[in-house]
Parts: C-alpha cells; structure tokens; sequence
C-alpha cells in the first residue's frame, strides 16, 4: 500500500493485511496423512473486502479502492514486509537526494529517481518520467478532486525529465520535508496516452498548479483545466478505462459483489522477480469480493467462498478455529497490528470543550476488560496514537486507569453537577441549562454496540448519560466527522511509523476544516509551531524532541479517547503459501502462491 493512501488509513476502519512470501508455522496443520479436497484448485486468490469500491480512479480514491488499483498502479517505491523500509519498485535504486536553495534562503530538497528500463504500459510503450509529470498535473488540477492526496505532496515545486534520458527525472521541492522521498517515491504513475489522449494538460506548468494561488486564476482562465478535469473524473476513467502498468489488469466490476484481476500475459515484472520480490505475481486471477456483514464473511469461509480473510469478529474467529472442517481448510493467524481503536471527542462541543471533561470520560474505560470481553484479548492498552515501536514514542505516558471516582471529581471541578438530582449532571453554558447527554456515533457493529453498552454504564456511575446513534461508517466518515456533526465517535486507525512522522493531516489547525482530518478541533499555536517544526527538521534527535513534546501535549488535552490495539484474526486457505504481516494495513494477494 503506498504512502499517501497508508496517510488516509489514520482516519479509516482498515481491516485488511499484507501478506509476505515467507513460510511460518502454521496452526491446526492436518496430518500428513489425512487428504483435503478442497472447493477450488484453480491459482485465484479471493479476498475479501470490508466495503465495496466507489471509484476506479487513483487520483482520488479514500477508500478501499486503493487495495485492489496497487496491483494495476505499482509504486516506485514500496515498503519491505521485513524491514519496513522503501524498497525500489519501479526504480533503478533508491533515489538521489539533494539540498536546494531557491532565492534567498529558502532551502528544498533535489530527489532524483530512475525507472526500469524494462518497464512499459500495456501497450509497449516506456513508462517515463514525463509520465510522472502528467500525474502530479492531474493531481494538482483545481477542478479534480485530489484533496485527501495533495495535501502530502504540497512540498512539490517541479518535475524535471531528463531530455536525454526520459527513463530519469527529478522532482524539486520549495521545502524540506522529512517525507519527501517517501511521499514522492511511494505513489503511482498514470500513462498520460490513456488518460490524456489530447495532451490538453501538457502546455500547463507544474509550478503553476502547485502553487495555490496561480491554480486558481488557472482554474478560472484556461478551458482546458476544466475540460481535463471533466474527462479525467468522467464514468469512462472510474470504470471502464483502467490502465496501469502493474501485473494485473482490470477486467470486471460488478458493484457490491466482485472486482476482477487478472495477470497480464507477459508481464514485464515477471523478468525481474528473482532479483526483486517486490515484482512477484503470483496468482492468475484475484477476486476482491465487498462482504460487511460478519456472519456473511464466516458462511464464505465455510463455503470456501474465500481464500483471505482478516479482521474477523474475534468471537467468531474463535468458533472458526473450534470448527474442524474449517481448520481441516483454512489457517489462522493473530499477528501483532500497527491499527488501534479509539474514540474521537468533538472539542468544539461545549460540553466537551473542558480538557477536564475529556479526561473523566477516559477514566471511564476498562480498557483491559474491554479487551477481554468485546474482544477475546486479542489486544492491549495503549496511551498514544503513535506507534510503540517508533523511536520516537513516549514511552512514560500511561493507559489512562479506571477511576470512576478520579472521573467523577474532574466533572466537579470542571462544574458540571446534578442540580436537579436526575442522575445527570448539569451546567449552565450560555445562560442556559445543559445536561451532561452524550451520543455516540456507532457502526451499529457488535463491537460498537458493546463499546456504547459498556461506557453508557460506567457514565451512569457519575452522572454522564451517553446515548448511541447507529450509522454507516461512510456516513461518519463523508457526513457527520467533516461537518463536525459529532459529539463522540468510535473509529480505527494505523499508527504507522513513517505515517506518523508527519503529523499536520491529523493535528494541525489547518486540518481542522470540512476537507481536513482533525475532526477534534485539536491544536493552537504552539502545537502548530510544533507540527511546522517536525516537518522541516532533518536532525532526528531535534525531531525525535519535538514529537515528544507533541504526544505529551496530545495526552494531557485527551481529544481522542485512545483504546487498545488489536491482534489481527486472519484465516489464509491452506492451498495457499503466505503468512500476514503487520507492516501495512492492506493486503498482497499478489504474493500468495498456490501450493504444488
């Protein structure tokens, strides 16, 4: 999965896994000498997705789209299963990276990339770095909606294609930017002869639609990024035209139901593979397959409807694992996540605008109990929504105990007391009586319900009513989080560590907008200074300081209420080699190899 869209996962219910070559133990192993038939025999791998596609663009896809267009869109870059590092994908090697001084002391950054020289689009013609080009065109295109992408390569100032050789370019920035060989390096390529036919962005400059102002008098004066606009984000490039120079390409799209794939034949890769494993294809066919109820996802399995599935509800994996047809068929696996649930508080609320209030509703938590009941310890505790691994994680900042009479003291001082003796507490704000009610927005899933249910008791204890609302996520997500339309809601996250080290998307005031990601109405200036600091700063000690400071500050202002993280339950059929990986929150069906 690439940077940019590992960047969206913070804000999405992402439940799938990668899968890397590498053969583990696996558990309930058949005996040798006990024969399987199994449903299938064919080299397709079915996966499940937890929703369906909206769009086959990868300009703009938010959702699930991007797990299926990586194997049609592949990155120059990719991040190794193992080592968590950006591997050459598309590229010759790593890139070369070099200080820039634009007038006066402005300092950016000079990246250097160079393509395969094997690699070409379906129709033979080379994949170049005018390619590229065209891609950050069309994502900077005022009129295309790229918003959930552009804010990561705002950094970007021009692309320069070598004019004797088209196979390197260099990508200049007006800044530094401790991701921009990351963010640049770890995104797709779209060939401009499908998805510009006419040339209609060619004599458009990038630094003219990188910087915001000279976009919108773009936008306003030149037809042609209108008309661009117009094709590009038309049904024709959403759904019918999908063209990459991956190893699979585009074959179906039947909504709600399957997303077809198929290997090319003669796919330039496959020359490759032995040196970079990164390029290995193995399946002839893969199926993604938008299945959202749980009880429909365990009668798949059972059916052997599905070869791949994660992020199963835990009791119901459980009652897999017990079931002897199914463990005659399927393996299982609980690795260690990068995901955690939380639950984000509306600060703008006033009833939640007093860090006093957010702190009692974390004292609220069980968190240990939450695990084991709601999700049969298939987790931890955690204190902070960077990731425990990372260099740069605070490792004094505690879980948040359960304190109901801690809670119920912090509403006191923070004035909120049942006047009437109702059992709800009360407060006048602005002249008029408020109660201390509560909703929470939930998925309407077993585990939301049992959240709801859970804190709806421990806030009765002191005086706090929480009412539930059951809606789509997409709603939340589309509707009520960018209108801030919320008081509480229940999400999941990737603390990521490379994701992570930027951390203005999530907490920045800038990002506190109808289109931005700060849904908590989090951060002043301090903290935006902060943010501005760590994303400039290439000394890791002086970052590692600041992102420090950063998550202490985060901690004592509690706009999300942190959960736990989960272990994942995944289940790979055993006709397939593959193991999970907790380093992407995607899946590489792509590497699973049907068994000889």
């Amino acid at each position: 999965m690439n940077f940019i869209s590992k960047l969206l996962t913070l804000l999405l219910v992402t439940s799938i896994f990668c899968f890397s070559c590498k053969t583990d133990p696996k558990e309930n192993t058949v005996a040798q000498s006990e024969t399987v038939d199994y449903k299938h025999k064919d080299n397709t791998v079915r996966f499940r997705l937890p929703s369906d596609a909206r769009y086959m663009n990868p300009a703009y896809m938010a959702g699930y789209e991007f797990v299926v267009l990586e194997y049609i869109f592949p990155y120059l870059m990719d991040f190794d299963p193992e080592t968590i590092q950006m591997t050459p994908f598309l590229i010759k090697s790593l890139p070369e990276v070099k200080a820039l001084t634009h007038s006066g002391n402005i300092e950016g950054q000079a990246i250097t990339f160079e393509l395969l020289d094997e690699a070409v689009w379906d129709n033979g013609k080379p994949v170049t770095g005018t390619d590229y080009a065209f891609t950050i065109k069309a994502l900077f295109n005022p009129k295309v909606p790229s918003d959930a992408i552009t804010p990561y390569l705002e950094h970007i100032y021009d692309v320069q294609v070598d004019a004797d050789n088209p196979k390197r370019f260099t990508v200049l920035t007006r800044e530094k930017y401790i991701l921009a060989e990351a963010t640049l390096g770890n995104m797709i390529i779209m060939p401009q002869h499908i998805y510009d036919p006419t040339g209609l962005m060619d004599g458009i400059a990038i630094p003219d639609l990188t910087d915001p102002m000279k976009a919108e008098q773009l936008a306003k004066n030149n037809p042609k990024i209108d008309e661009f606009a117009k094709q590009f984000t038309s049904p024709k490039f959403n759904r019918e035209i999908v063209s990459g120079c991956g190893p699979y390409k585009f074959v179906e799209w039947v909504d709600k139901q399957k997303i077809v794939l198929a290997k090319k034949e003669n796919w330039w890769g496959d020359k490759l593979a032995s040196q970079n494993s990164m390029l290995e294809a193995k399946p002839d066919t893969i199926i993604f397959m938008p299945i959202r109820d749980d009880n429909a996802v365990i009668a798949a399995i059972k059916d052997e409807a599905l070869d791949a599935v994660s992020s199963i509800n835990s009791n119901l994996f459980n009652s897999l694992k017990e079931d002897k047809e199914v463990a005659k068929k399927y393996n299982f696996y609980n690795p260690e996540t990068f995901n955690f649930f939380y639950t984000i508080l509306n600060r703008k609320s006033p009833k939640l605008a007093d860090k006093r209030v957010r702190r009692a509703l974390a004292h609220l938590l069980e968190i240990d109990k939450l695990v084991e009941v709601v999700y049969g310890g298939y987790g931890k505790a955690i204190a902070s929504p960077f990731p425990a691994e990372a260099p740069y994680y605070r490792k004094d900042l505690q879980p948040i105990p359960f304190d109901l009479k801690k809670a119920a003291a912090l509403l006191d001082e923070a004035g909120w007391n049942d006047t009437d003796n109702d059992g709800v507490r009360d407060k006048e704000i602005d002249g008029e009586k408020v109660n201390m009610s509560l909703t929470y927005l939930s998925t309407g899933t077993l585990f939301s319900k049992n959240f709801a249910e859970i804190m709806k008791n421990s806030g009765a204890k002191v005086g706090i009513e929480i009412l539930t609302e059951d809606i789509s996520f997409g709603s939340i997500l589309r509707e009520r989080l960018p209108a801030r339309d919320f008081e509480m809601a229940g999400m999941q996250g990737a603390a990521d560590p490379l994701a992570t080290m930027d951390p203005k998307q999530l907490w920045h005031t800038d990002s506190d907008t109808p289109a931005g990601s700060n849904r908590a109405g989090f951060g002043t200036h301090e903290t935006d200074a902060i943010i501005d600091n760590i994303r400039v700063t290439l000394d890791n000690k002086k970052r590692y300081a600041m992102m420090g400071e950063l998550q202490e500050i985060i901690y004592d202002d509690q706009p999300w209420l942190m959960l736990f993280a989960p272990k994942e339950r995944v289940v790979i059929h055993k006709r397939f080699e593959g193991t999970p990986s907790k380093v992407k929150p995607t899946i590489h069906p792509q590497h699973l190899e049907l068994k000889k």
